[in-house]
Parts: C-alpha cells; structure tokens; sequence
C-alpha cells in the first residue's frame, strides 16, 4: 500500500514538471510583435544637398510715413467764412481749401489804389515843375522823376497795394498737391491767428517704411535694394519697397534709420504710422542649404540626419549653422554635398534608426 502510494506521487510530480516546460512556438508567437516593431522603417522625406545660394533675411519692425507731407498752416489772421476740409478727404493740387473773411483786406486795396491815383496826379503835377512835361516821364531825367516819385508819395501807394494784394491771396488757402487731408484742427466761423496750424495734407503716393537695423545690418544694405513690406493689420499682404536712404547717425541704442519707397500700392487701404515688418533679403551663394526642419536639437547640439541608400539607415551628423531664414539653414560644418537630408519625420528618429523615404531622394 505504501508503495503504490510512493508511485501515484511520483507519477503527479511528473505530470506538473511536464505542464511548466515552455512552449517555444508560443515563446516565438509573443516576441515576433516586438522584433516586427523594431524593423518597421520609419516614413521620411530626404532631399538631395547642392551647393546653392542662400537667401539671407533680415527682419525688423516700423512703421509707414509718407516722404510727401506738409503742415497746413494760416498764412493770415481772421474768421474762416469758408472750409473745404474733411479728415480722410483726397484734394486736388490748386484746390480752394481755406477762405478768411476778406472785406477789410479789399477796403484796404481799393484806399490803397486810390491812394496810387492821388500821387499820380501829383507827380504829373511835378514834372511842369522841373521843367517837363504833364504826365510824360522821360521829359525829366531818371533823377529827377526818382525824386519826383519820392516827394509825391508814389512809391509808397505802389507798395500799399502789393500789400493788400499779398494779404488777400493769404486769405486763401491754397492745396499746394494732390493728398489726403489728416489731422484737421479748426472748423468754418473759427478766429485764426497767422501762423496757426490748420490740418496736414499727406500724398498716399509717397509712403515709405521706415525701420531700424543694427550697424552690423545697415552696412550690409544699399540703396535701391528690394524690400518685402508687410502691413501688421494686412499679413496676408505683401507689399514691393526699394530702399531710398539710410541715416548717416547711428542712434543711442546702436540702430540706424533705413527708409524705402513703396512700389504699385496704389488702392490699398494704408495709414500714416501704419505699423509694417520689413523684410530685407540678400542672396549669399556657395552655401549648403537644407529646409529649416531638417536642424533638430539632440542633447543639447544641433543634428542633421542624413539617409544612407546602401544600408536603408539613418545617419545623424552634429553640425554648425552659419545662417538660418524663416525655412531654411546654411550650414557651414558637418554635411557635404551629395547627401540625401533628412527634413521630415525626423524629429524622433536616433542613430541608425531603420527609414524609407517616401519618394526616393528628390532633389530641391
């Protein structure tokens, strides 16, 4: 009875050792998910290095001022009976802006005129005294009718009437160009002084950006170089300036004032101190360009993974940076011509990592 007890024990033992031995076609079904995983190429865009020019882009914030622009101001005193002014409003060159109450100023010309009458008369009257004739100049010599002009008052009666004259076309204000009224100041029955500013006349046609640069920025600039302008209020518009000037004086804060015309903006809704982001852009050739996403950070150095054909693989390469744009690098150490830059899907990708670009190697 012990024995066939011993047996039946043993026999179990041998049953559950046999039920823990692993099954490798089960051992293999789990791994194979893992070993597949890891050899699934990752999904890349390459492109195909060149040497090429690199299009440089300085940036900077400014703002729009017209070059054509002028402080309307009262070139004589007195009670506006007249006002052709309204902000926004576009003027004619020539055009009757302004009129001041002007019956004193003709009061004046009319006594001035027939003050110029009375010394007439007189002077006739002095030539039968020196011996010439009545109302005939030349019948003196110069000197005498230069003395004969003086005594009688002429001259005097022919500056008075220059003077009501001038003082009567200053009762006028006058559209000296073609603009657009800003800033109007004063409104018809109003008492103005002479000198008194009225309002501002801007010609739209003139505008320019006007921005800062650096030093190390300004002396790379040159006047007629091409601007992109870009209203802050209008992104999506673009707008073609030439620069005209740059300010000889460097500024306290190191900046130098550059200042370029707007070219073709004609119908655009633009505004005096509009403010723009100027865009400046100067070709540097010889340079290995790669899109700016292909530049990522890995431990804090800057890498560009490039994709090896023969072996399906993808590099990573530490590189120096020269110059960057808003989409694209130059790189002056760690790449050479020929390799196929990796610029997207390579933002998690570590060395020898498995990749197959989406459409072959395509050249830039």
């Amino acid at each position: 009875m012990r024995s066939k007890t011993a047996t039946l024990l043993l026999v179990a033992l041998l049953a559950s050792g046999c039920g823990n031995t692993p099954d490798p076609e089960a051992a293999e079904t789990q791994s194979a998910p893992v070993a597949k995983a890891a050899e699934t190429p990752v999904e890349v865009k390459v492109v195909k290095l060149e040497r090429t020019a690199f299009p440089f882009r300085t940036f900077s914030s400014g703002k729009l001022e017209a070059a054509r622009q002028v402080t309307l101001k009262a070139a004589a005193g007195g009670l506006i009976t007249e006002i052709a002014l309204r902000e926004g409003a576009a003027v004619k060159k020539g055009q009757v802006l302004l009129r001041l109450d002007d019956r004193a100023l003709h009061l004046n010309l009319e006594q001035a005129q027939l003050s110029l009458k009375e010394a007439t008369l007189n002077k006739n009257d002095k030539l039968l005294v020196y011996g010439g004739v009545y109302g005939v100049d030349t019948s003196v010599n110069a000197k005498k009718l230069d003395q004969i002009l003086v005594e009688t008052g002429y001259y005097r009666a022919q500056q008075a009437i220059e003077r009501a004259e001038l003082e009567l076309k200053d009762a006028v204000l006058y559209a000296p160009f073609d603009g657009v009224v800003a800033g109007l100041k004063v409104q018809r029955h109003q008492q103005v002084a002479p000198g008194e500013e009225i309002a501002r006349l801007i010609d739209p046609g003139s505008y320019e950006a006007v921005f800062p640069l650096l030093e190390q920025e300004a002396v790379q600039v040159r006047p007629g170089q091409r601007v992109r302008v870009i209203p802050s209020a209008m992104p999506d518009r673009e707008l073609t300036a030439e620069v005209t000037s740059l300010d000889p004086v460097v500024n306290d804060q190191g900046l130098i004032t550059v200042r370029a015309g707007l070219r073709g903006a004609g119908g655009m809704a633009l505004f005096e101190s509009m403010k723009v982001e100027a865009v400046l852009e100067r070709s540097l050739p010889g340079q290995l360009v790669v899109p700016r996403s292909a530049v990522v950070l890995r431990s804090g150095r800057e890498v560009v993974f490039t994709y090896d054909e023969k072996s399906g693989l993808a590099k990573w390469n530490y590189v120096k940076v020269s110059y960057r744009n808003d989409d694209s690098a130059a790189i002056a150490e760690g790449l050479e011509p020929g390799m196929a830059v990796i610029w997207d899907g390579n933002l998690n990708l570590d060395h020898d990592a498995v990749v197959r670009p989406d459409s072959g190697v395509k050249r830039e």
